[in-house]
């Protein structure tokens, strides 16, 4: 089942909301409508600057997230590296749970795909990279010249979210026991590396493979497990350290540890969490994640210091 939640299906309220705008008003409407359909994978190609900007968003979020779908969001088009100040993550791309697309392919022709867009919001939120420069698409007839066929060349993160959808939609059909979050980790787990080694800001694990998460899945029958989240950044303000990780399936809780001592706990939906009382010092920094009641190992240490 596959949904593109612009469409704005006007069918349901947002439940505990009483009024919104147009046309996030729209957006979570539709959304919320495919969640009670059964739909198991959404596609926004849309957003709104700052996590948490709109209360009605979220709460849509949540509602689909708690019928067992999986979100897919662009993570914008401002060709910048958050930073949270002068650059600020697309809601709801940056919101705990949804998976972030960034944008693949420079300005050569054809694109090449393993390197980022300019255009592409870079944010340690980015959980995969996909095909978005130059993408031959539909277009309203209205808007073709006279015996032109409707189709037209876009650029954007809007065009490379919904290739990641349709990755995990191809792997749900073949694969169709397997739950949507075990889906959405082989998709991270076995994306191919581009960019830069490793986790990055443009494409998070690297760019969207359906055939190979299908095969990693196959080769991982019983999921994921409690494996050690990962850090993908760490930013410092004032009085403030903001760590972000990204967290395997599967994992109920995660544990942030400072000097290798407990600070503190967050649901294992999290990507991120802010220490308000770091010190003035380099602190060092763990995280774990727990399933049920198993610890699994912590992560590299990184560190950090507060401005």
């Amino acid at each position: 089942f596959f949904f593109q939640a612009e469409d704005g299906i006007r069918d349901k309220l947002v439940t505990g909301v009483q009024t919104c705008a147009l046309p996030i008003c729209d957006i979570a409407q539709g959304m919320i409508w495919a969640a009670d359909q059964g739909v198991e994978i959404v596609n926004l190609s849309l957003g709104a600057e700052g996590v948490g900007s709109d209360p009605v968003l979220h709460a849509a979020v949540v509602y689909v997230q708690s019928k067992g779908a999986v979100l897919f969001a662009a993570s914008g088009n401002h060709g910048c590296v958050v930073d949270d100040v002068t650059c600020l993550p697309l809601q709801p791309a940056a919101e705990a749970g949804v998976e972030a697309v960034g944008s693949l392919g420079d300005d050569q022709a054809p694109p090449d795909v393993t390197a980022c867009s300019t255009f592409t919001t870079r944010g340690p939120y980015v959980d995969l990279g996909a095909p978005g420069n130059k993408i031959l698409s539909t277009i309203p007839a209205a808007l073709t010249q006279a015996g032109s066929p409707p189709y037209a060349f876009f650029s954007g993160t809007s065009m490379a979210t919904p290739y990641a959808a349709a990755a995990a939609a191809l792997v749900r059909s073949a694969l169709p026991a397997r739950s949507m979050s075990d889906i959405a980790w082989a998709l991270r787990a076995s994306a191919v590396d581009v960019v830069d080694p490793g986790l990055d800001t443009c494409s998070g694990s690297g760019l969207v493979d359906a055939l190979a998460a299908e095969a990693y899945l196959i080769a991982h029958p019983t999921g994921p497990g409690p494996a050690a989240p990962q850090f993908t950044g760490a930013l410092s303000g004032r009085g403030m350290v903001r760590l972000a990780f990204r967290v395997p399936a599967g994992v109920d809780e995660v544990r942030v540890y400072r000097d290798d001592v407990l600070v503190a706990t967050v649901a294992g939906t999290a990507r991120s969490y802010v220490d308000r009382s770091p010190g003035a010092t380099v602190r060092s920094y763990a995280i774990g994640s727990v399933a049920g009641t198993t610890e699994g190992p912590r992560s590299p240490v990184r560190t950090a210091q507060a401005r």
